[in-house]
């Protein structure tokens, strides 16, 4: 019980105020209040604190409740690269017949600038909104714009580490986290959650 309190002792009030809101046990818990007592912060200050930590988890957990799974979210991807890879094949294969370097040029200029802005219309590129998912701004609930989804999409030059990202527990992506977004079910999806 002394080295618990020499440890409270040695971090600041706004620290201890934050560790009062997790779950401590009853001999950690009455400590705390000691320590905190010592520094004048008063039992209603630690419950107020404590309230606040349980309902942010709260709103945190109602958050991650409408996180896309990455399961869902590869399918949409893998329908954004090979289908509208091949649509956009087959539309522009008339350009074929004037030239098929001209063909080319104009199939991977329209598809990178498919696949890099693809989440700000709006929120949604074709993969996404088949399966019912889509990109919003991690901060807010708005729909991604067009510079946060060239930024989030440019990192798929990198794949496979931007995809190890997205296996902590926000899931997102080294692409998500230097835009800024987060991917999520629709809101209808959400509905029956």
């Amino acid at each position: 019980m002394q080295q618990l309190r020499e440890h409270y002792e040695r971090q600041d009030t706004e620290e201890l105020l934050e560790l009062a809101g997790k779950g401590l046990t009853d001999e950690a818990r009455l400590v705390l209040q000691e320590v905190l007592s010592r520094r004048g912060i008063s039992a209603d200050r630690v419950d107020a604190a404590r309230i606040s930590a349980v309902e942010a988890e709260a709103a945190q957990s109602e958050a991650d409740k409408r996180l896309a799974s990455l399961g869902v979210r590869l399918v949409a991807f893998i329908i954004d690269v090979w289908g509208v890879g091949i649509a956009l094949y087959l539309v522009l294969l008339p350009l074929q017949f004037v030239s098929a370097n001209l063909h080319a040029f104009v199939y991977s200029a329209a598809w990178f600038t498919y696949f890099l802005f693809r989440d700000a219309i709006p929120g949604q590129g074709i993969g996404k909104r088949l399966l019912g998912i889509r990109v919003k701004q991690h901060d807010s609930d708005r729909p991604c714009n067009w510079s946060k989804s060239f930024w989030r999409n440019a990192t798929h030059v990198i794949f496979v580490i931007d995809a190890l990202f997205a296996l902590g527990r926000r899931r997102m992506r080294l692409g998500d986290m230097i835009a800024g977004t987060v991917v999520v079910r629709s809101k209808l999806d959400t509905e029956k959650v």
